[in-house]
């Protein structure tokens, strides 16, 4: 008896260049006829709807897991809100943000006092950062 293991993946509809932003009018999912080749591929059109590309690709790619990251809520330089806690105290500041960052992502942060904090990006753009 030989078993067929059928694998999905998502496909570009059209070539994308970096930085740009996956609608769902740019994926399909097509049928991938060797698994072997599967490795890394998206599976589900979720995972890329809103994804931003950091590589570009031609039409007919597999997205790969590789190829896409979270659009940054946070871009070097803006001013952001920074919300510090630690045992039995929080305080909030802005501050200079010192790169590109995603949710999620550890980002460095200049405070108005010259001091450098490292944080970690919320939903809705500010660092938290934790003593």
């Amino acid at each position: 008896m030989k078993i067929n293991e059928k694998r999905v993946g998502v496909a570009l509809n059209r070539a994308m260049a970096p930085g740009e932003q996956i609608t769902a009018d740019d994926v399909r999912l097509v049928d991938i006829s060797n698994p072997a080749l599967a490795g890394n591929v998206l599976t589900d059109a979720s995972q890329a709807i809103g994804q931003v590309m950091r590589t570009g690709a031609p039409t007919g790619a597999w997205l790969r897991n590789f190829m896409v990251r979270a659009p940054y809520l946070v871009r070097s330089n803006q001013q952001v809100k920074v919300m510090a806690q630690g045992d039995g105290f929080s305080a909030e500041a802005e501050g200079t943000a010192l790169g590109n960052a995603a949710q999620g992502d550890q980002i460095s942060v200049r405070l108005s006092t010259g001091r450098v904090v490292r944080g970690m990006v919320q939903a809705d753009g500010s660092v938290a950062v934790v003593f």
